[in-house]
């Protein structure tokens, strides 16, 4: 083969690079736009229902202080936040019309909170009219709780399946990025290949090299180009999940802040049912904040680059068990460490696995007199195996497949907080070290959690 045909092939095949590389950026990029708009629609169902459950809840509030007192200054917003549901339920309706379970989820709400509109206007006639015994026994009465037990059943339906979709929709965005950069390193790697072979063709044609190495300069930008793409495509979504977060706890400090200043000023006013509601209120923007904590956090342990490094286990879980037993509001369990083999990995996200693994295992088996926790480990074919093991209340195995998701509890909230989150970070954090973890555990009896690692060098 001449040296002219040689660099005519290498030069096509060049071309050939830049050309699917660029047609697989331009692909890639158009799912990250549309799965960017999808994460923009759930986040805005997300928001209508929350606006919609704050604003019955402030209703609620103001036609039972209402009927309690007779004030008319709690009717202040009513005919607001009387609008401001029924336009968030249509929003919902419209939000929605691609979802069908989600727009049954709609429909049986909209009922329900028509009677429960009715319910509380009810309530603002009697004591309008002057019949406040009237009106006091309808806010005290079943039906309305009742109701608001089936509208708040019906609201979280619609917040888990948008959140479950929230859960997909990140995936999908995540492996849409990791695909347009397999792209460009694949294509990275197809020029430089082509590049060494023409460059050593070409070496008795000054001229021809010239041509050859201005084609792969020009690749080299166009790589270069969609690597800078990318990680603009990162810094947004990070600028987003900030942009989430600070939007969201605007309204949560100002939900909290009211409600303590009722608790201040109107404390006199309030029999101890509506102080109990609004310390509900007060309770409730606190758990919100930390889940929302504990989502970006989620969020930016898959983003977070790993530092590699020799890591003495023992010491780690030492020092992740004193950090447990400083946040504890009780005697912590009693804990034996057995000898752990070194492993390699990152020092931080690893620490934060063991103190979530640790936690758990102290929270759940802390209403046992004898609470015990047990920490070990063991070197079995070429990898690390480490366990965390409790005496507490464990779990049905039938439901081991939900532990490490997002928001899935196997407990009861008011048995045990939390927030869901913490096993699906640290099956993260395990699988970016290329290890995995599960659970093993029976009811009444305890559970283990495992995990592996890479042995230290």
């Amino acid at each position: 083969m001449t040296t002219e045909r040689k660099v005519l092939l290498g030069f096509l095949a060049g071309l050939t690079a830049m050309f699917a590389v660029g047609v697989a950026a331009v692909f890639s990029g158009r799912e990250l736009l549309r799965n960017s708009a999808l994460l923009d629609h759930t986040y805005e169902v997300l928001r209508t229902i929350e606006d919609f459950h704050l604003r019955m809840l402030e209703l609620e509030s103001m036609s039972r202080g209402f009927a309690l007192t007779g004030r008319e200054a709690y009717l202040e917003h009513n005919d607001d936040n009387h609008a401001g549901i029924l336009e968030d339920l249509q929003l919902l309706a419209r939000l929605t019309l691609d979802d069908p379970g989600q727009q049954k989820r709609v429909a049986r709400l909209d009922p329900l909170t028509r009677r429960k509109l009715d319910f509380m206007d009810r309530i603002v006639s009697s004591r309008q009219d002057g019949v406040a015994a009237a009106a006091e026994a309808l806010s005290t009465s079943d039906e309305g709780r009742e109701l608001m037990v089936e509208m708040r059943a019906l609201i979280g339906e619609i917040e888990g399946a948008e959140r479950a979709l929230l859960v997909e929709r990140n995936e999908a965005a995540n492996r849409g990025g990791t695909r347009t950069l397999a792209a460009v390193i694949a294509g990275w790697i197809i020029a430089i290949v082509f590049a060494g072979v023409s460059g050593i063709s070409i070496q008795r044609d000054l001229r021809l090299r010239r041509q050859v190495q201005a084609a792969l300069e020009q690749a080299n930008a166009k790589l270069e180009l969609a690597n800078s793409q990318l990680d603009a495509s990162n810094k947004q979504l990070e600028s987003f999940s900030y942009s989430v977060s600070h939007d969201l706890r605007i309204p949560l400090r100002a939900i909290d802040g009211y409600s303590r200043m009722l608790l201040e000023d109107y404390a006199n006013a309030l029999d101890d049912e509506g102080q109990r509601l609004l310390n509900v209120v007060r309770n409730s923007t606190v758990e919100m904040g930390k889940l929302i904590d504990d989502l970006l956090a989620f969020s930016r342990a898959g983003r977070q680059p790993l530092t590699l490094e020799h890591i003495d286990m023992e010491a780690l879980m030492r020092d992740a068990w004193e950090d447990v037993c400083g946040a504890l509001h009780s005697q912590a369990p009693r804990i034996e460490f057995h000898a752990l083999p070194p492993a390699r990995g990152d020092r931080a996200t690893l620490h934060q696995v063991a103190v979530n693994l640790l936690s758990n295992a102290a929270k759940f088996s802390g209403k046992k007199a004898d609470a015990r926790i047990e920490v070990g480990g063991r070197r079995d074919n070429g990898v690390n195996i480490y366990c965390v093991r409790d005496n507490g209340c464990g779990f049905d195995m039938k439901y081991v497949g939900r532990l490490f998701g997002v928001f899935q509890r196997l407990h009861l909230k008011e048995e045990y907080e939390g927030s869901g989150v913490g096993l699906a970070l640290v099956r993260n954090v395990i699988q970016r070290h290329g290890g995995r973890i599960w659970a093993e555990g029976e009811v009444g009896k305890g559970a283990a959690f495992f995990f592996t690692l890479t042995p230290a060098e």
